[in-house]
C-alpha cells in the first residue's frame, strides 16, 4: 500500500490486486479496513467523520483510491426519499462562480442518466443542469448540493475552473430539471 498525503484532510491511497483481494464485506466495511490499514502501515492521518471517496481501477488490477474528509456545515437539508430524512450539508470545496453548483463529469451518457434516475428516486428537487463536450464525448452534470450518486455512477467530481470551460466548449443537454428529464431515460 502506498501513500500519499495531500493535505490534512486528502490523501491518496494506492493498492495492489492482492491487498485489495484481502479486503471483503460491503463497500463501508472494505473502506474501513483500508483506512485502518493505512493508519498502521503508512501512518496515514486520521480522517474521522464524513469522508469523499473517489476510487480508479489500475490495470493490473489494483486500485488508486483518493479520501477527502468532508467539513461540517450548520445548514441542514432535507431530501425525500418515501420518508423524511435529514442530511447534514457540507462546505464544497469546488464551487462555480456564483458559489451555488457543484459539477460532475461523466465518460459515458449511461452513467450520467443512471445517476440522474438515483437521484430521482431520492427525491432531489434541487436545480440541475446537463452539458455535453461533443468533441471529447464527456458529459457534464451540475448541481446545487453534492452526492454520492454521482461517485456510485463513476462521475468525477470537477475543480472550479471546470464552470468556465462549460460556459465555453458545452452544449446544452438539458438545460433545467435534468435529473428529473434524465432520470426518465435511464
Amino acid at each position: 500500500m502506498e501513500l500519499i498525503i495531500i493535505s490534512e484532510s486528502k490523501i491518496k491511497l494506492t493498492l495492489t490486486k492482492d491487498e485489495m483481494e484481502s479486503f471483503s464485506g460491503n463497500t463501508k466495511e472494505v473502506l474501513r479496513g483500508i483506512m485502518h490499514e493505512a493508519q498502521l502501515k503508512c501512518e496515514c492521518p486520521r480522517l474521522d467523520g464524513r469522508v469523499f471517496v473517489q476510487m480508479y481501477p489500475s490495470k493490473k488490477g489494483g486500485c488508486e483510491m483518493f479520501v477527502t474528509k468532508l467539513e461540517k456545515n450548520i445548514n441542514e437539508i432535507t431530501m425525500r426519499a418515501g420518508e423524511e430524512r435529514m442530511l447534514t450539508e457540507y462546505k464544497r470545496p469546488y464551487l462555480s462562480e456564483s458559489g451555488s453548483h457543484i459539477i460532475y463529469s461523466f465518460a459515458e451518457m449511461n452513467n450520467l442518466l443512471s445517476c440522474c434516475m438515483g437521484l430521482m428516486k431520492m427525491g432531489y428537487k434541487g436545480d440541475s443542469t446537463a452539458y455535453i463536450d461533443t468533441p471529447t464525448k464527456t458529459y457534464y452534470l451540475m448541481l446545487d448540493c453534492e452526492t454520492h450518486v454521482a461517485g456510485e455512477n463513476f462521475g468525477s467530481l470537477c475543480s472550479v475552473r471546470t464552470y468556465y470551460y462549460i460556459n465555453e466548449h458545452c452544449n446544452v443537454l438539458c438545460g433545467t430539471s435534468a435529473v428529473e428529464k434524465l432520470g426518465k431515460l435511464a
